[in-house]
């Protein structure tokens, strides 16, 4: 058993190994977060244009049912 005073030594190539094993890769993870972001912006792209466009439509409906 260890005293309390002593730590576990852990070598510089099993840390070196264990980081790069545990964090992702920073171009990797920033590729996909790209990706990902392109896709929601797309995405709320398509719903804002679809609200402004149904909103223009029944705007539009609107004057053409009133009496003029």
């Amino acid at each position: 058993m260890l005293a309390s005073s002593e730590k576990p030594r852990i070598s510089a190539s099993t840390r070196r190994r264990f980081l790069s094993s545990v964090s992702p890769r920073p171009q990797k993870y920033k590729s996909s977060f790209d990706l990902k972001l392109a896709e929601v912006s797309r995405e709320l792209e398509t719903y804002i244009s679809r609200k402004v466009l149904c909103s223009a439509l029944n705007k539009n409906g609107e004057e053409e049912s009133s009496p003029g």
